[in-house]
């Protein structure tokens, strides 16, 4: 599975709602989308933490 970081103004987020998965072995990739409550922007706690000490 692949998910896609985005940089904002309040950090580093990720897509939890459409990541991408990808079979290595046949080398292929589709987009699932996710029918529950995960959310489009998930903001990355670690990486809240790593810019703050940086």
């Amino acid at each position: 599975m692949l998910a896609v970081v985005s940089k904002s103004d309040r950090g580093l987020s990720i897509n939890l709602r459409g990541p991408l998965v990808i079979d290595t072995d046949r080398r292929v990739g589709r987009q699932v989308i996710a029918n529950g409550d995960a959310p489009v922007q998930y903001l990355i706690p670690a990486a809240a933490a790593l810019r703050k000490s940086a």
